[in-house]
């Protein structure tokens, strides 16, 4: 059987030629006379002398509800328009755990001259329709060779330390940007777990506490090579690479009535796991003609996790049972996308191109049982080992126009194709899927400091191909069978957008109701005598969301970012024939953050508060709530020590004591209705301190 590691290079070779083949189209494109750049807002250094910024990433957090850009991440299906709404120098530095946060993160901001805002895309950038864009221009000037360093302590009431260094090199000779970074960090944890249940005459029947220690080490390298290689063409290249290491070392002394006898026993557990991964990304630019510009984008990423894992149960100081797992899990995805930008027919700018992506995961799993860890037995679980793979290509144009001067029509499609494919000793089967993704937005300046914004489109979501496969959780002592045939949920969304800027500068408010219908919603459904993770069928989720910033200038400044988001979801229980919340789901979502700048003393002081309701989970035959405590709060102290050096002393985790859950198990399903067992869980979290030291060479 072909496994991964001898078929990647080959099936990359799918993905460029999709892509090229849009390259090879889009040179027939007509060429048209391009409109006038629209004005963006201009954040020169002045703007964020009150703040004094410690870095060029932290410039771009500073403009009112510029952070936009910042969210998103690796999760996601393939490249789509990620990374391409931060740009430096007004190109793309193109990765999902590398870009262009990583290199203004390693910038001093004296290296930046200003910083360009487009509230409603930036067409002269390649970049069409009603999205944010935010321009890092750095200043010309002749070579230089900056860096940056950084020590931390992470201190607990328990007296562990988590220590953590980190370095990093800039180097600029014209426009050439060069990155190089490395951070080596150790985390320690001792955590505590209280896990009891009650019968339904409320008698407690089991009781459990669970102490342990938990550490990861790990280190990082990254670099970056961004240069305009010639008047044309730029081109950039970035790459990450992780080591890591993390061990459990865990004790559980539990009670538990069995057959109206009291049983009082220990379970020893030690977990050793691994991590090895890399991403490189590389992004060209290129000017076909005045008002043509055509983008390459490229991407590979590995990972491979290793885990081995020993459990131990002891009564009378003699071993009753043991267990064993050991799991290897390899993953990769490589993707090339190319992009076409141009001016069209009628006034209208269009973008278009191809995306083709090959993405696997290669599960090994093994589990043992036995009276003890030396006289073990290997336990048959069905598709638990075995690889799923995907190889994806789309289809997409993207065109804008504006219908008058205060309003703009964007029109988009994309047609994406797979084909997934399953092999192991238990499922051998593959299946093809097509979706066609259209999607329309309005936008109407109200007036120059306020706008509303209609956008319709569908979407479809990323399969998690770990829901394919088997998988054990010995802590829970439960098996989650796998499902070959799982769907992506698909989804259409409205939303209506409000933003207002504020006079002067002072802040943004921006308000979005939105609601989706989706179909193929992923849950527990039946599975003979139990559950596996399917497709549920249609639900809704419909909600407001509230996102401000304030600012108030002079001397010493300050920086209030709130959120609020309200939101609800219906589904059919599988299980019951009746209406529920989604699994997983909170209703409500409350964030704030404060930050004051004293530019005489030299420092900030601010902290941030974030609040979720409880999210519940419905199973075949339990069903219960997690979180929904106190407030997180975490406050910070920062002073300039010198010219160059920072001292920032952080609290975390302040006002939540404890986080946890509480369920209801029932004897057989939840449709029977007899319940076996009350459980609540209690998980103490102790504050943290965190003391760093950073400075600039």
């Amino acid at each position: 059987m072909d496994t991964p590691a001898s078929n990647y290079r080959v099936k990359s070779g799918f993905v460029s030629l999709i892509a090229v083949s849009a390259v090879i189209y889009s040179l027939a494109s007509p060429t048209v006379s391009a409109a006038s750049p629209p004005a963006p807002e201009n954040y020169a250094t002045e703007y964020f002398e009150a703040r004094d910024p410690s870095n060029a990433l932290q410039m771009v957090q500073f403009i009112p509800n510029a952070d936009s850009v910042l969210s998103g991440g690796g999760g996601g299906r393939g490249l789509g328009g990620r990374s391409e709404r931060l740009l430096i120098n007004g190109k793309r530095i193109t990765g999902k755990s590398t870009g262009a946060q990583t290199v203004l993160e390693q910038m001093p901001p004296d290296s930046v001259e200003t910083i360009e805002v487009y509230r409603n895309g930036a067409e002269h950038l390649g970049l069409t329709g009603s999205n944010m864009v935010v321009n890092v221009v750095l200043k010309p000037g002749s070579s230089a060779l900056t860096g940056r360093w950084a020590t931390e302590a992470i201190l607990k009431n328990r007296g562990i330390m988590a220590p953590n260094a980190s370095v990093n090199l800039n180097y600029r000779n014209g426009s050439r940007l060069v990155t190089l970074g490395a951070e080596i960090f150790e985390r320690k944890t001792e955590f505590q777990k209280v896990r009891t249940r009650d019968s339904i005459e409320e008698v407690e029947v089991y009781n459990a506490d669970r102490t342990g220690d938990y550490t990861r080490d790990g280190l990082n390298f990254s670099f970056g090579y961004n240069d305009q290689l010639f008047s044309d063409v730029a081109m950039s290249l970035n790459g990450l690479l992780k080591f890591q290491d993390e061990k459990v070392i865990r004790d559980e002394a539990f009670t538990e009535v069995v057959d109206e006898a009291l049983v009082q026993s220990n379970e020893d557990q030690m977990r050793d796991q691994k991590l090895t991964a890399y991403e490189l990304s590389a992004n060209l630019d290129g000017e076909l003609s005045s008002s043509t510009s055509l983008t390459l984008t490229m991407l590979q990423s590995y990972n491979d996790r290793w885990e081995n894992e020993d459990r131990e149960e002891v009564a009378d100081n003699l071993p009753v049972a043991a267990t064993r797992s050991a799991e290897d899990r390899e993953r990769g995805e490589s993707v090339v996308r190319a992009t076409l930008n141009s001016p069209f027919l009628d006034g209208w700018s269009v973008r278009y191109g191809a995306e083709g992506a090959y993405n696997y995961l290669q599960k090994d799993q093994e589990e043992f049982t036995g009276d003890n860890l030396e006289e073990l037995e290997i336990i048959d679980i069905d598709n638990a080992s075995a690889e799923v793979d995907e190889m994806r290509g789309e289809v997409f144009a993207n065109l804008s126009k504006s219908v008058s001067d205060d309003t703009r029509l964007e029109v988009s499609s994309i047609y994406e194709f797979s084909k997934i494919r399953q092999k192991g000793e238990d499922v051998a089967q593959s299946r093809q899927l097509a979706f066609f993704k259209p999607r329309i937005a309005l936008t109407h300046d109200l007036n120059a400091s306020e706008k509303v914004n209609v956008d319709f489109g569908r979407n479809v979501g990323q399969l998690n191909f770990d829901e394919f496969i088997t998988s054990v959780d010995l802590d829970e002592g439960k098996v989650e069978a796998g499902n070959p045939d799982l769907s992506p949920t698909k989804n259409w969304r409205l939303a209506l957008v409000y933003e207002k800027q504020l006079a002067e500068s002072a802040g943004r408010i921006r308000v979005k109701a939105f609601h989706l219908w989706m179909d193929d919603a992923i849950g527990d459904v039946p599975f003979g005598d139990t559950s596996v993770t399917g497709n549920i069928g249609k639900a809704k989720r419909f909600g407001v969301e509230l996102k401000s910033s304030f600012i108030w200038r002079g001397e010493d400044e300050t920086k209030l970012d709130f959120r609020v988001l309200a939101q609800d979801s219906t589904i059919i229980d599988p299980f019951l024939n009746e209406k529920r919340l989604m699994s997983g789901f909170a209703k409500y979502h409350l964030s704030a953050s404060l930050d004051r700048s004293f530019q005489e003393w030299g420092g900030r002081i601010g902290g941030s508060l974030n609040w979720s309701s409880k999210r519940y989970w419905f199973d075949y035959n339990e069903t219960g709530h997690w979180g929904g405590e106190a407030p997180s709060l975490n406050l910070f102290v920062e002073k300039k020590l010198s010219d160059v050096v920072r001292l920032s002393v952080s609290a975390n985790n302040i006002l939540s004591p404890a986080t946890g859950s509480e369920k209801i198990r029932y004897a057989d399903s939840r449709l029977l209705g007899t319940v076996d067992y009350f459980e609540t869980e209690y998980n103490p979290q102790d504050p943290s301190f965190t003391i760093s030291l950073s400075g600039q060479f």
